[in-house]
């Protein structure tokens, strides 16, 4: 997937986890959730976060490949496990929209061509059936729908702000 849909996907997912949990939308919450979203490609030398953060993208590439253990379940477990262990308010508040912007990413990428290492250190690559090529207009057709879901299913005040239909 293409930067632009992981940065919505990661942001209608901690909208759809704000719902879920019943808690208020935090604005810097969303910005770390779809910060979030994009760091599972820091693996990738020639990603959008890659090109920004050559000094770590290089040595990630190098020692686990693109999509391999970032792109993978093992990767959403340590951050789980991290997310229970500093179980404390301040910490919470930021490490829970950054586990759901992580896992955003490898979900979106679970329906690209190229699928994802579900199970790594297992090579076999994951993917649902109904797949996208990165890039193509049905990605293109889904950001614009995520973008749709996002205004009129999680903020329905801002229809507010359009002009009647009359």
């Amino acid at each position: 997937m293409q930067v632009n849909t992981h940065l919505i996907l990661g942001v209608v997912c901690w909208q759809a986890t704000t719902q879920l949990l019943d808690v208020p939308l935090d604005p810097a919450q969303l910005v770390i959730a779809a910060g979030a979203s994009l760091l599972p490609d820091l693996d990738h030398p020639q990603s959008w976060l890659g090109r920004r953060l050559r000094f770590i993208s290089r040595p990630l590439s190098a020692l686990v490949g693109h999509r391999g253990f970032t792109h993978s379940l093992l990767a959403i477990v340590a951050m789980v496990l991290a997310l229970r262990y500093f179980n404390e308010g301040a910490i919470l508040w930021w490490l829970l929209p950054l586990v759901v912007g992580y896992a955003s990413h490898l979900l979106g990428d679970f329906f690209t061509v190229a699928g994802i290492p579900l199970l790594w250190p297992w090579r076999m690559r994951w993917r649902s059936p109904l797949t996208m090529v990165t890039g193509s207009g049905a990605e293109r057709m889904v950001m614009w729908l995520l973008v749709a879901a996002s205004v009129l299913l999680f903020q329905p005040q801002l229809l507010d702000l359009l002009p009647p239909f009359a």
